[in-house]
């Protein structure tokens, strides 16, 4: 399965309320333009590029996040999962994924929008060499996943503008 792992583009200072937080305007250029990178490297043929499946953070700046991406790349299936805030749990979402790969009709390409520190500590348990580098916003990874063996290959990392 083709895991991709994203961050979201810039957003607004941290504030109290840090689930409401928006995009700036240069981090929704960066989503587009991340977008846009991804669209490229998925390209085959003349359909739009496409990800089965997506999961995104409820937060509002991957919620944008992910329509910016969603210019340049379709996705088939979208949901919203609680499990991908910043501090959520890795273990349990290394077991879920690992689950959904395993199903008769698993995802050929899955796509996580999602926060640092999560991203970062998701692809360092999943990615062997990745070794914990942390995502400016809007990097992408694409890593080659085998969930008979709960990790995989680093496929590609594609930075954003900063």
């Amino acid at each position: 399965m083709k895991l991709i792992i994203m961050r979201h583009g810039e957003a607004e200072p941290y504030q109290k309320n840090d689930k409401a937080r928006n995009l700036t305007r240069f981090g929704k250029y960066q989503a587009e333009f991340a977008g846009r990178r991804l669209a490229e490297y998925l390209q085959s043929g003349i359909e739009k590029p496409h990800v089965e499946t997506t999961l995104v953070s409820p937060y509002v700046r991957t919620q944008q996040t992910f329509d910016c991406v969603s210019k340049q790349i379709a996705s088939k299936l979208k949901t919203d999962c609680d499990m991908i805030v910043p501090e959520g749990d890795i273990e349990q979402f290394a077991d879920y994924i690992q689950g959904v790969s395993m199903q008769d009709d698993a995802p050929q390409s899955l796509m996580i929008i999602s926060h640092m520190p999560f991203v970062s500590l998701f692809a360092d348990k999943l990615c062997a060499g990745f070794n914990g580098r942390i995502f400016t916003t809007a990097d992408i990874l694409i890593i080659d996943y085998n969930g008979n063996a709960s990790s995989g290959m680093q496929l590609a990392l594609l930075q954003s503008i900063s």
